[in-house]
């Protein structure tokens, strides 16, 4: 016996060696771009793919929701990824636009829950902004896109939905693009609830070298932007971001315990210019015939892959069951400006993304700006709502309240919230909590309100009076283009198709009209009164966080690095 329990102690101790082993091997760094993909990975005309073709659910053995599985104790909190798109248009992923390749999304989007009555802001960062705080810009302190050479951040007093799940339990990482502030170190996304964070802290740099520049004073400044915490990450220079993030995100996923509670945002790069993608996603879209086009729907295609590699790392981690996954865009696709000399030009692409068949894009409040492609994929979704569209009203700012107050039972009691738990609308159908729905409000030097508001079907378009800087700018964004690909003739792309006598006050009936071709303001004064009063009211609360000041770039670029110099 003293001979057996010898062999036994060798053999646990064997085991325990190689499974150490294995762990190690395993917590390897981010991998050169063409070990990207695994080799037991199925390769499927041309495109590497995960094995997610086998997602779709046992319903004998998931039929219950988050809520019906209360009975095994609500401690067993889902893992949340939240993946989040950079300019992604609303006609840009397959299930909208088959032209798109986009397989794993397309299953994803389709097994799942599509949000089709879903707002985003009109920019980056105020649309990050509120999935942070769950807050309203007005209210949040960022209405417009952060540059490099201000100092300027998201609040140190707002609470980030990060703060918020890691005081609840949950591992919290940031992998890919910040673009909330970082002149100063408690800006920065490990002081902002992240326990870790992997990408880039400005808003926009290139793909292979992870550089941004701009202009100021005459000159040309630039800097090198990488992050691993608050290290600056050279090792990553020459790999593509898309690729760096998707690897980054599966091996957090494989270092985790699966019985702890998991929030990763995936905030990626793709697919925001510079257009630039590895050959081979091109040679995949070559059907498309304008060239830029075609490197954008590679760029979708490379984003596709990699989300059907972190599902299958959750698979494989025995953690998808348990999974609640989000995919929004931050704000639609941008559009070139019609005064362009380009855009007249019939050879030319007016546009690289497509928002089809909405009116306008990036920046503005059209529906194309605004309107986000999204979707929620998770087995605890009710049966009967899988691979339904969900055309109930929500939008960015209820996610907050939606993953931290309820999938993550955190105590959001004590925070000023503008957004609604929606899970019931999501898992289960219900009727959507939010019947109003702030889009922007601004007010201008002028004293002119101006923005957009949604109540019930209704969308008011203020564009300002005849002295406000706002109204140019959105009509020249009020276009309403088709892509290339589907070949489809308009009679005219300008806002002047818009129909109605007021070009500044301007009524939708988006359910009925959601190309915004109506204009029913005349029509219907009692409820332009009605909207115009609430955009009013709305702004009213616009909180004034300090004005922002414009630094010495050279101290911005420090060794031709981006980051903290505060």
């Amino acid at each position: 016996m003293p001979e057996l329990r010898s062999y036994t102690i060798t053999l646990l101790t064997l085991l325990m060696l190689t499974l150490a082993f294995v762990v190690v091997t395993n917590y390897s760094t981010l991998t050169a771009d063409n070990n990207f993909v695994a080799d037991n990975r199925t390769r499927i005309k041309g495109i590497v793919r995960s094995t997610f073709d086998n997602v779709e659910v046992d319903e004998q053995e998931r039929t219950e929701s988050f809520t019906d599985s209360a009975s095994q104790g609500r401690e067993t909190r889902p893992h949340v990824i939240f993946i989040l798109a950079d300019d992604l248009g609303y006609n840009d992923v397959g299930y909208h636009n088959s032209h798109i390749i986009s397989p794993t999304i397309d299953k994803l989007a389709t097994t799942g829950v599509r949000l089709e009555n879903y707002y985003v802001a009109n920019l980056c960062s105020p649309s990050r902004a509120q999935l942070m705080t769950g807050r309203y810009q007005m209210r949040n302190g960022i209405s417009q896109i952060l540059q490099p050479q201000y100092d300027e951040c998201l609040p140190l007093s707002e609470i980030t939905i990060a703060d918020v799940l890691r005081n609840a339990g949950y591992s919290t990482h940031l992998v890919g693009k910040w673009h909330l502030g970082y002149s100063r170190r408690e800006c920065t996304p490990t002081h902002r609830g992240f326990d870790s964070f992997l990408g880039f802290l400005s808003g926009s740099e290139t793909y292979y070298d992870h550089t941004i520049g701009w202009p100021q004073n005459g000159r040309h400044y630039s800097g090198y932007d990488f992050y691993v915490n608050e290290r600056i990450a050279y090792e990553y220079k020459g790999q593509y971001s898309t690729h760096i993030f998707a690897r980054r995100t599966m091996d957090i996923i494989e270092q985790h315990n699966a019985t702890e509670p998991l929030f990763i945002f995936l905030s990626l790069q793709a697919v925001h210019s510079p257009f630039d993608v590895p050959k081979k996603y091109i040679h995949i879209n070559k059907h498309f015939k304008d060239p830029t086009r075609r490197i954008y729907a590679g760029m979708v295609t490379c984003m596709d892959e990699a989300i059907g590699n972190i599902t299958q790392a959750l698979k494989n981690n025995n953690m998808w069951d348990n999974t609640v996954l989000i995919f929004s865009t931050d704000n639609g696709g941008p559009l070139k400006d019609y005064e362009d000399p380009e855009f007249l030009n019939p050879t030319r692409t007016p546009t690289v993304a497509s928002n089809w068949p909405l009116r306008g894009g990036k920046g503005s409040d059209w529906e194309g700006g605004i309107r986000g492609a999204a979707f929620v994929h998770s087995p605890l979704l009710m049966p009967q709502v899988r691979g339904t569209e969900n055309r109930e009203l929500m939008g960015m700012v209820d996610w907050l309240p939606t993953v931290a107050g309820y999938l993550g039972k955190a105590n959001i009691d004590n925070l000023t919230l503008d957004g609604y738990n929606i899970w019931s609308t999501l898992s289960q159908g219900d009727a959507s909590p939010r019947q109003e729905l702030l889009h922007n409000v601004v007010v201008s030097e002028h004293q002119s309100v101006y923005g957009a508001i949604r109540v019930g079907d209704w969308k008011l378009l203020q564009l300002g009076d005849i002295q406000g800087a706002n109204v140019k700018f959105h009509v020249n964004r009020g276009l309403h283009i088709p892509p290339p690909e589907m070949n489809i003739t308009i009679k005219s792309t300008k806002v002047q198709a818009v129909e109605g006598s007021n070009p500044y006050t301007l009524l939708f009936n988006i359910k009925q009209d959601p190309r915004e071709i109506h204009n029913l303001a005349a029509e219907h004064p009692q409820m332009t009164s009605l909207l115009r009063d609430k955009l009013t009211e709305y702004s009213k609360f616009i909180e004034h966080h300090g004005e922002k000041t414009l630094v010495d770039p050279e101290k911005c670029t420090r060794n031709k690095t981006i980051g903290p110099w505060l």
